[in-house]
């Protein structure tokens, strides 16, 4: 599991180039420019968590409390859900009336997809 609090374009992602990509057009679409959304991502803290295929239960339980409890909201009332290439999907849950908010990249067969509008806990 890989938890980003910055622009993603500018980390070292674990995804291939093609999912990074089409990651990036998703979360640039909202906006006008890649520069907005930059700076969107800086001024309200978005996050990006990657979910791995060997990403379980178990493994979000074992995470600090309040990243559990994040996950837990953001598996539970994502506002949509979109696939990408490969089989990759995101959804997005809004936490602010600012559009803060939590995605969530789930690799193919990801054993956590079956949470996803139900919560883990």
């Amino acid at each position: 599991m890989q938890v980003i609090k910055s622009w993603p374009d500018d980390v070292d992602l674990s995804i291939e180039d093609e999912i990074k990509q089409a990651l990036i057009r998703m979360l640039v679409e909202p906006f006008d420019s890649d520069q907005m959304a930059k700076e969107f991502w800086s001024t309200y803290g978005n996050t990006l968590v990657i979910i791995a295929t060997e990403d379980t239960r178990e493994e979000l339980e074992n995470r600090p409390e309040q990243l559990q409890q994040q996950l837990n909201f953001a598996l539970s009332y994502p506002e949509f859900v979109e696939k990408l290439p490969l089989g990759y999907q995101l959804s997005l849950t809004i936490f602010s009336d600012e559009g803060t908010g939590c995605y969530i990249l789930y690799a193919p067969n990801s054993p956590l997809i079956p949470f996803v509008g139900e919560g883990y806990l």
